[in-house]
């Protein structure tokens, strides 16, 4: 069941999450329906609106060729790297085996990216260049726009290739090596192909729709598609043209821009006006403005091995997320359409959800009830929920103490009136010996299994803040008290330990306390921050490590050792290992999505 659980927790992170992507207008059975769709543009920071190229390195971030503008996309926001530019329309991109990025651009030629400034080549590649791809030995070959083709080798040029010796063109639009390491090069004039020193090329007399290349893209299967100008795609098999993609084939327009292949036979085409469209074998559904992406004018697409899909446009990126949550309907209606607060699965199965002021959802055997608030005093929202050693769900609300579920029925168990320090509970947790804390706006009581209060903590003396945001038992037995305003508590074998902004936090309103699959505590506050416990101190990452702005409201890991971090901006995942790593040196950046 913990597995089921975790994934259940996940659901309601992404809910809470990501309420601003937009949703695709498609029907349930379209393969773009499964994914959710956020647009960045001028105002998010691609302040030249046009996306020519999207790479993601191999630290993990997005790089994103824009115009005059190279930005970092870490999945949440945008940074832009202009050290040592010298102008230019940048247009494509790719990385040799050093980290180095190389970049063409019309206007100020070839440049070099290291990480941190750009070097210009345009004394050896002159201004025009628009197309590059790193080869073996970090060979860099450069298609130029008017100038044929330049090979580089350490930082200089050892071979250029024009009409003169072989080339079907000298503007070249795009480069690509297939299988069997043959370059195909993509001109004005048709396709060029040099395999051994040996050219052979293509044009309409023989095989091509169109001379004005825009894209080709060598598939696993062994074909080549060649995307045009005006007429298409022709699709190459042993350099032999063996099928075309015209209008009846499903191509909403004949401008292609971009092919990228995807996984299970997928193959998506970006046109320039018609949107995005994804071939499988006979299947084709087109994806376009009106379902949600920032503009049909498609210039790039880039596909990530964890599911997302990068659109690049004419006016700004579109980033469709895999939606990782199913809807489950409730009498035909949607189960959220109330305010979620509370998620909890009882010891039978049965998924509780608590909704604001519109009682309990209980989802099983693929059906929903509605078990509505518990008896009033002032009101019964849910707020928090627990399980003890039996499997029974108990329940702390707002305003009317603790509840533990019997059957389908609340039984009142504690108020005020018999040892809470407030009715609004946020906290609820059973210690190793089975009794139960209840964390308030006023701080803890603690009951014994037979329900007597044998400890309450409210003073400042006993713990720095009272308000409760959350109570968790680790593995070891320690109990672990976040608060609003005083940091994080241990209470273990009698000593309370505090960890808070003196300690390393970055703020002292504790969002979020998890224990790992190693039995590491981490804390989640405001200010961005995200805390490991090291003993009696404390590790903290933050923004200037690689992490996202955030506040961290949400942690969960999940069964292949991911941590999931639920916050304000989104979801973050990044591996734990991964922050291990970070932790003792081993990495000098966090990898995440």
């Amino acid at each position: 069941m913990k597995g089921y659980k975790k994934r259940l927790a996940l659901s309601v992170f992404m809910v809470i999450a990501f309420p601003s992507l937009g949703q695709t207008k498609l029907t349930q059975e379209s393969f773009w329906s499964k994914y959710s769709i956020r647009n960045y543009g001028v105002d998010d920071g691609i302040f030249s609106q046009q996306v020519y190229k999207i790479q993601k390195d191999k630290k993990g971030f997005y790089w994103i060729v824009s115009n005059s503008e190279l930005l970092r996309f870490d999945g949440l926001a945008f940074k832009d790297f202009d050290k040592g530019s010298e102008g230019g329309t940048l247009y494509d991109m790719d990385e040799d085996s050093q980290g180095n990025s190389w970049i063409p651009s019309i206007g100020a030629g070839l440049y070099k990216f290291n990480g941190d400034s750009l070097k210009s080549y345009v004394s050896q590649t002159g201004e025009l260049t628009k197309a590059v791809l790193v080869g073996e030995n970090d060979s860099v070959f450069v298609g130029t726009y008017g100038n044929g083709l330049k090979v580089f080798y350490q930082d200089s040029v050892y071979q250029t290739y024009t009409t003169e010796n072989g080339l079907v063109g000298e503007e070249i639009w795009t480069l690509e090596r297939d299988k069997v390491g043959r370059l195909w090069i993509g001109t004005n004039t048709g396709v060029s192909v040099l395999h051994e020193g040996i050219f052979k090329n293509f044009t309409t007399e023989n095989g091509l729709p169109d001379n004005r290349v825009r894209t080709i893209k060598a598939l696993e299967n062994g074909e080549v598609w060649v995307g045009t100008d005006k007429e298409g795609i022709v699709i190459f098999k042993d350099q032999k043209p063996t099928k075309y993609l015209h209008s009846k084939e499903g191509l909403s327009n004949l401008l292609v821009q971009d092919i990228e292949e995807g996984i299970n036979g997928d193959v998506f085409i970006g046109t320039l006006g018609g949107g995005v469209i994804r071939f499988n074998k006979e299947v084709k559904e087109t994806i376009s403005k009106s379902e949600g992406l920032i503009s049909n004018e498609i210039n790039t697409i880039e596909i990530n091995s964890d599911g997302l899909i990068l659109i690049g446009t004419e006016d700004g990126l579109s980033v469709l997320v895999p939606k990782f949550f199913q809807t489950l309907s409730l009498n035909g209606k949607d189960a959220f359409e109330e305010e979620a607060v509370t998620l909890n699965q009882d010891g039978k199965g049965r998924i509780w959800l608590g909704t604001y002021g519109k009682g309990y959802r209980v989802y099983e055997n693929g059906n929903w009830s509605t078990l509505e608030n518990p008896p009033k005093e002032r009101n019964g929202y849910a707020q928090s929920g627990t399980l003890d050693s039996d499997g029974n769900l108990w329940v702390g609300t707002q305003g009317s103490g603790v509840f533990k579920i019997e059957g389908n029925s609340f039984v009142k168990k504690f108020t005020t009136q018999n040892g809470l320090l407030d009715d609004y509970v946020r906290g609820l947790t059973f210690d190793k010996s089975g009794n139960l804390w209840v964390g308030s706006n006023k701080g803890i009581s603690v009951f014994d299994s037979e329900n007597k209060l044998i400890r309450t903590y409210s003073t400042a003396e006993e713990i720095p803040n009272p308000f409760c945001i959350t109570l968790v038992t680790a593995s070891d037995g320690s109990i672990w008290y976040g608060s609003y305003g005083g940091g994080a508590v241990r209470f273990k074998d009698g000593i309370s330990t505090i960890f808070d902004t003196g300690k390393g936090l970055r703020s002292d309103q504790v969002l979020s306390i998890y224990e790992d699959s190693n039995n590491d505590i981490w804390i989640g506050t405001f200010n961005y921050g995200l805390s490991k416990v090291v003993g009696d101190s404390l590790f903290t990452f933050s923004p200037k490590d690689g992490l996202p702005s955030a506040n961290y409201a949400g942690i969960m890991e999940d069964n292949s050792n991911t941590m999931w971090l639920a916050t304000g901006n989104g979801i973050t995942k990044v591996s734990l290992s991964d922050l291990n790593q970070y932790q003792n040196g081993s990495l000098s950046i966090l990898p995440y999505h």
